[in-house]
Protein backbone atom coordinates (compact mmCIF):
# COMPACT_ATOMS: atom_id res chain seq x y z
CA UNK A 1 0.00 0.00 0.00
CA UNK A 2 2.84 2.48 0.97
CA UNK A 3 4.54 1.72 -2.34
CA UNK A 4 1.32 2.70 -4.31
CA UNK A 5 0.15 5.48 -2.37
CA UNK A 6 4.09 6.76 -3.41
CA UNK A 7 3.67 5.57 -7.02
CA UNK A 8 0.13 7.52 -7.09
CA UNK A 9 1.57 10.84 -5.79
CA UNK A 10 4.59 10.22 -8.52
CA UNK A 11 1.75 9.90 -11.26
CA UNK A 12 -0.19 12.62 -10.23
CA UNK A 13 2.76 15.25 -10.04
CA UNK A 14 4.08 13.73 -13.36
CA UNK A 15 0.25 14.41 -14.70
CA UNK A 16 -0.16 17.88 -13.31
CA UNK A 17 3.55 18.80 -14.73
CA UNK A 18 2.27 17.03 -18.37
CA UNK A 19 -1.05 19.01 -18.21
CA UNK A 20 0.88 22.90 -17.70
CA UNK A 21 3.15 21.49 -20.22
CA UNK A 22 0.25 20.85 -22.54
CA UNK A 23 -1.44 24.10 -21.87
CA UNK A 24 1.53 25.98 -22.81
CA UNK A 25 2.01 24.03 -25.95
CA UNK A 26 -1.44 24.77 -26.82
CA UNK A 27 -1.03 28.58 -26.95
CA UNK A 28 1.80 28.09 -29.04
CA UNK A 29 1.38 28.70 -33.27
CA UNK A 30 1.39 25.41 -35.29
CA UNK A 31 0.73 23.98 -38.35
CA UNK A 32 -2.00 22.30 -39.42
CA UNK A 33 0.12 18.85 -39.36
CA UNK A 34 0.89 19.81 -35.85
CA UNK A 35 -2.54 20.48 -34.81
CA UNK A 36 -3.19 16.93 -35.61
CA UNK A 37 -0.20 15.66 -34.19
CA UNK A 38 -1.07 17.40 -30.74
CA UNK A 39 -4.97 16.17 -30.80
CA UNK A 40 -3.81 12.30 -31.78
CA UNK A 41 -1.29 13.23 -28.69
CA UNK A 42 -4.01 14.27 -26.02
CA UNK A 43 -6.41 11.17 -27.18
CA UNK A 44 -3.38 8.73 -26.88
CA UNK A 45 -3.03 10.61 -22.88
CA UNK A 46 -6.87 9.93 -22.07
CA UNK A 47 -6.82 6.10 -23.10
CA UNK A 48 -3.36 5.50 -20.98
CA UNK A 49 -4.64 7.83 -18.02
CA UNK A 50 -8.04 5.22 -18.20
CA UNK A 51 -5.32 2.08 -18.88
CA UNK A 52 -3.53 3.20 -15.64
CA UNK A 53 -6.11 4.64 -13.51
CA UNK A 54 -8.00 1.11 -14.36
CA UNK A 55 -5.16 -1.00 -13.52
CA UNK A 56 -5.01 0.72 -10.24
CA UNK A 57 -8.70 -0.01 -9.36
CA UNK A 58 -8.43 -3.37 -10.43
CA UNK A 59 -5.51 -4.11 -8.09
CA UNK A 60 -7.42 -2.89 -5.27
CA UNK A 61 -9.43 -5.96 -5.67
CA UNK A 62 -7.98 -8.46 -7.86
CA UNK A 63 -4.11 -8.32 -7.89
CA UNK A 64 -3.80 -11.24 -10.56
CA UNK A 65 -6.05 -9.24 -12.72
CA UNK A 66 -4.72 -5.74 -12.76
CA UNK A 67 -1.69 -7.52 -13.61
CA UNK A 68 -3.24 -9.35 -16.98
CA UNK A 69 -4.83 -5.51 -17.72
CA UNK A 70 -1.33 -4.24 -17.35
CA UNK A 71 -0.13 -6.88 -20.10
CA UNK A 72 -3.52 -6.18 -22.11
CA UNK A 73 -4.11 -2.76 -22.06
CA UNK A 74 -1.74 -0.25 -19.92
CA UNK A 75 1.45 -1.99 -22.31
CA UNK A 76 -0.36 -0.66 -25.26
CA UNK A 77 -1.66 2.03 -24.72
CA UNK A 78 1.52 3.31 -23.51
CA UNK A 79 3.15 2.57 -26.63
CA UNK A 80 1.01 4.09 -28.19
CA UNK A 81 0.78 7.21 -26.50
CA UNK A 82 5.09 7.39 -26.44
CA UNK A 83 4.65 6.61 -30.09
CA UNK A 84 2.67 9.44 -30.69
CA UNK A 85 4.68 11.76 -28.85
CA UNK A 86 7.63 10.06 -30.76
CA UNK A 87 5.92 11.44 -34.05
CA UNK A 88 5.71 15.13 -32.86
CA UNK A 89 9.09 14.69 -32.12
CA UNK A 90 9.78 13.64 -35.65
CA UNK A 91 7.81 15.89 -37.37
CA UNK A 92 9.64 18.81 -35.03
CA UNK A 93 12.60 18.07 -36.17
CA UNK A 94 12.48 17.49 -39.60
CA UNK A 95 11.02 21.32 -39.51
CA UNK A 96 13.95 22.22 -37.57
CA UNK A 97 16.27 20.79 -39.94
CA UNK A 98 14.65 22.39 -43.11
CA UNK A 99 14.46 25.92 -41.02
CA UNK A 100 18.49 24.96 -40.44
CA UNK A 101 19.20 24.01 -44.33
CA UNK A 102 17.42 27.14 -45.85
CA UNK A 103 19.52 29.33 -42.58
CA UNK A 104 22.46 27.97 -44.08
CA UNK A 105 21.57 28.53 -47.69
CA UNK A 106 20.46 32.46 -46.61
CA UNK A 107 23.47 32.99 -45.58
CA UNK A 108 25.64 31.64 -47.95
CA UNK A 109 23.56 33.72 -50.70
CA UNK A 110 23.75 36.86 -48.41
CA UNK A 111 27.68 36.24 -48.25
CA UNK A 112 27.69 35.95 -52.12
CA UNK A 113 25.18 39.63 -52.60
CA UNK A 114 27.80 41.35 -50.04
CA UNK A 115 31.01 39.84 -51.89
CA UNK A 116 29.10 41.25 -55.16
CA UNK A 117 28.67 44.65 -53.37
CA UNK A 118 31.80 45.39 -52.31
CA UNK A 119 33.23 44.60 -55.89
CA UNK A 120 30.81 46.57 -57.23
CA UNK A 121 31.95 49.40 -54.65
CA UNK A 122 35.71 48.94 -55.21
CA UNK A 123 34.93 49.19 -59.09
CA UNK A 124 32.85 52.14 -58.85
CA UNK A 125 35.40 53.63 -56.31
CA UNK A 126 38.17 52.93 -58.87
CA UNK A 127 35.78 54.59 -61.43
CA UNK A 128 35.16 57.71 -59.65
CA UNK A 129 39.04 58.17 -58.55
CA UNK A 130 39.98 58.40 -62.04
CA UNK A 131 37.62 60.41 -63.07
CA UNK A 132 38.92 62.63 -60.02
CA UNK A 133 42.28 62.08 -61.24
CA UNK A 134 41.97 63.14 -64.61
CA UNK A 135 39.90 66.19 -64.14
CA UNK A 136 42.95 67.42 -61.57
CA UNK A 137 45.05 66.52 -64.51
CA UNK A 138 43.57 68.34 -66.91
CA UNK A 139 43.50 71.39 -64.70
CA UNK A 140 46.86 71.54 -63.89
CA UNK A 141 47.99 70.50 -67.39
CA UNK A 142 49.57 67.67 -66.71
CA UNK A 143 50.93 64.98 -64.25
CA UNK A 144 50.29 66.46 -60.29
CA UNK A 145 53.69 65.39 -59.85
CA UNK A 146 55.43 67.21 -62.67
CA UNK A 147 53.22 70.39 -61.89
CA UNK A 148 54.63 70.48 -58.02
CA UNK A 149 58.17 69.64 -59.43
CA UNK A 150 57.80 72.92 -61.65
CA UNK A 151 56.10 74.96 -59.17
CA UNK A 152 59.31 73.89 -56.56
CA UNK A 153 61.67 75.37 -58.90
CA UNK A 154 60.30 77.99 -60.03
CA UNK A 155 59.82 79.07 -55.62
CA UNK A 156 62.90 78.31 -55.15
CA UNK A 157 64.46 81.01 -57.63
CA UNK A 158 64.98 78.79 -60.42
CA UNK A 159 63.02 80.60 -63.65
CA UNK A 160 65.42 78.58 -66.35
CA UNK A 161 63.88 75.65 -66.24
CA UNK A 162 62.00 74.87 -69.44
CA UNK A 163 57.77 73.92 -68.83
CA UNK A 164 56.89 71.30 -71.59
CA UNK A 165 53.14 71.17 -72.18
CA UNK A 166 50.85 69.20 -74.15
CA UNK A 167 49.04 70.32 -77.26
CA UNK A 168 45.78 72.49 -75.25
CA UNK A 169 47.88 73.16 -72.26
Amino acid sequence: PARTAKTKAAIKATSARISEIQKKLESMPKSEVEEQLFSVIGGKRKIYSAARDEVFKQKESDPEAARALITSKLEPALNDYVAAINALTAHQNAAIDKVTADTTALAAQSKIQLVTMGVVALLLGLGVATIITRSLKSQLGGEPAYASDIATRIADGDLTSTIETAPGD
